[in-house]
């Protein structure tokens, strides 16, 4: 009994040095180091103009909204996501969870690419700014398969928030029909959360989880292929995947670019192409326009 019980404080104390490592040292030495991409990233928001943005339900209170995104656009990327489906022979599993694959092809990262077109849409990026408060930084761009495993739910298929930023937005889009065998994703309003002390795992069960919010403010997304929601996961409480049928699922990463942990990667973009677009979507994807 003693041997586990020494682990799993080991684990703990690891995991809230490191919170507080990426909070008060690693950002502090990140934004220091670029203070000015921070500043003009941050002096951008005040140029958009609201009304060229998604229109949104309570983003701002909720931490969540769902949205109608363009829609030719949104048609181009489910179709392209249901392609990729329908390709893949072998499901790796992605980043050591074997409830789920990463089914995007390098190809669907050129700017020309649905998958791209719709990640970089100006609208979708003005609304990203606006809440987060600066010009957003594209992350990742993940298409997710989840599938059924055996065994109780684990890592993010209990409830977390993502903790790599505090200026976070993500864009959960369903590329096939989702009800709740498919392991929707449920989360919880930032203003419920607040009531989760700081102090716990970064993974909390249900059970733990009721001792601070009722079932009853837990919302979950279900709806058909196409359906699009805005989420603050650095606020927002979530999890998802644990299916008794498959889901295929896109999700776009928005943050500041200048979160608690260094950025995933870069954006191999040529030059000359970066040119041809706007500001914002330059941004996007780490450039920084004169």
């Amino acid at each position: 009994m003693q041997g586990p019980a020494i682990s799993n404080a080991k684990n703990y104390i690891r995991d809230q040095l490191r919170r507080a490592s990426d909070r008060f040292i690693a950002r502090t030495v990140r934004v220091a180091l670029g203070w000015k991409e921070k500043r003009k990233r941050s002096a951008f928001v005040a140029k958009i103009n609201r009304k060229d943005t998604i229109p949104t339900v309570n983003l701002e209170n909720l931490g969540y909204s769902s949205v109608a995104c363009d829609p030719q656009l949104t048609s181009e990327f489910i179709k392209l996501c249901q392609q990729r489906l329908e390709e893949t022979k072998e499901f790796k599993q992605r980043g050591g969870k074997d409830f789920f694959s990463q089914l995007l092809k390098p190809e669907d990262y050129e700017l020309d690419s649905p998958i791209m077109r719709f990640a970089l849409d100006e609208k979708l990026l003005n609304t990203t700014a606006l809440y987060i408060g600066t010009a957003p930084y594209l992350q990742s761009i993940e298409l997710l398969y989840s599938r059924p495993v055996t065994g109780p739910a684990k890592s993010s298929q209990l409830w977390h928030r993502d903790r790599h930023d505090k200026d976070v937005l993500k864009v959960f889009v369903y590329c096939h029909d989702v009800g709740p065998k498919n392991g929707p994703f449920t989360f919880i309003p930032k203003s419920f959360g607040k009531n989760v002390p700081e102090r716990l795992y970064h993974y909390i069960s249900d059970e733990t989880m009721r001792k601070y919010v009722d079932d009853a403010a837990i919302q979950v997304l279900e709806g058909p292929a196409g359906s699009t929601l805005l989420i603050d996961t650095y606020s927002c409480y979530h999890k998802g995947s644990y299916c008794i049928e498959p889901r295929l699922a896109a999700i776009l990463y928005f943050d500041s670019g200048f979160g608690y942990r260094k950025r995933f990667g870069t954006w191999s973009i040529p030059p000359e192409k970066l040119k041809t677009l706007s500001p914002l979507q330059r941004y996007a994807l780490g450039d920084v326009p004169e």
